[in-house]
């Protein structure tokens, strides 16, 4: 009976052992996922946020060009050569 009972409580510890790692295991995929989800949605939103400094940038850059009419001139005659 002893036997039986060391036995028995041999495998249900092996049981809740095996159980735990499938559960640990899960539960690191799901946060991988998770994890990489929250990545491509950071740099989606940093690629947009550079989009918007980048025009930004540029409307001011030409503004600063065309605020002057010989240089609205040059740039034009530039462009026709």
């Amino acid at each position: 009976m002893l036997k039986e009972a060391r036995d028995m409580k041999n495998k249900m510890i092996a049981d809740a052992k095996e159980k735990l790692k499938q559960q640990a295991s899960k539960m690191i995929e799901q946060a991988q996922g998770a994890i990489e989800s929250e990545k491509k949605a950071a740099m989606a939103e940093l690629k947009s946020h550079v989009a918007g400094l980048s025009l930004d940038i540029a409307e001011k850059v030409v503004r600063t060009e065309l605020s002057n009419k010989d240089k609205q001139l040059k740039l034009v005659e530039d462009y026709v050569r």
